[in-house]
């Protein structure tokens, strides 16, 4: 049989959806400009966030919200994690990873298990990030897309889906290397080094309603 942690790294790099991801990057490079770039979400100000007119916040897992494969809050992440559930409700609160609900994640056994550790639902979905935006519509029926924010450390993944959809992304930085998957940590040097040339040759966010006031929704705790 196949280890679980085999499994989850075999997905992280093989990810077809990803794949269709970097070709609409290709034709369309500001897909992979967020709105808005942090070291994590200690420095976002979520009240703000909500005050702005974002209605609800899906966050990526490993080296967003935890560290690699890890079912709690990364420790100096929990004040933020606290303020965010504060501001939104927890029901305006998700999870959307590319193993915990994915189609790799048999019987939905590690989403059940994250929505314990960390007390929010986990979004299911039959396509991988960044196709799975409309999943995200789903889970959200009364919200439109531009009233919810994505929040994770991959570009090519968590910045594209959200900005395929409409919505606010929020680009992170990785937590830490310790445990991280190697082809992942390859692939996500790629991403920043994209991106940097991507500023660099002037390419910006798409429209959204909040951009012009991103600056405001920086933390300066």
């Amino acid at each position: 049989s196949v280890s679980a942690p085999f499994s989850r790294g075999m997905g992280q790099w093989w990810n077809a959806a990803g794949v269709v991801g970097l070709l609409r990057v290709l034709r369309q490079p500001s897909l992979a400009v967020p709105h808005l770039a942090v070291q994590d979400i200690r420095s976002v100000d979520f009240a703000a966030l909500r005050r702005a007119g974002v209605r609800a916040v899906v966050f990526d897992k490993d080296n967003t919200l935890t560290a690699p494969y890890a079912p709690t809050v990364y420790p100096a992440l929990e004040d933020a994690w606290r303020e965010c559930r504060a501001a939104f409700g927890r029901d305006h609160v998700a999870l959307l990873s590319n193993s915990a609900g994915s189609p790799d994640d048999a019987d939905y056994a590690e989403a059940k298990a994250l929505q314990e550790s960390l007390d929010v639902p986990v979004i299911c979905h039959t396509q991988k990030k960044p196709l799975c935006g409309d999943d995200v519509n789903r889970h959200f029926p009364a919200l439109k897309s531009e009233e919810i924010a994505v929040v994770g450390d991959r570009v090519l993944t968590d910045v594209v889906m959200g900005n395929l959809h409409g919505m606010f992304t929020i680009h992170t930085q990785l937590l830490t290397t310790r445990g991280d998957n190697k082809a992942a940590a390859v692939i996500r040097v790629l991403e920043n080094a994209t991106l940097r040339l991507l500023r660099a040759a002037g390419y910006e966010s798409p429209p959204h309603p909040a951009r012009a006031d991103a600056s405001k929704f920086t933390s300066r705790r």
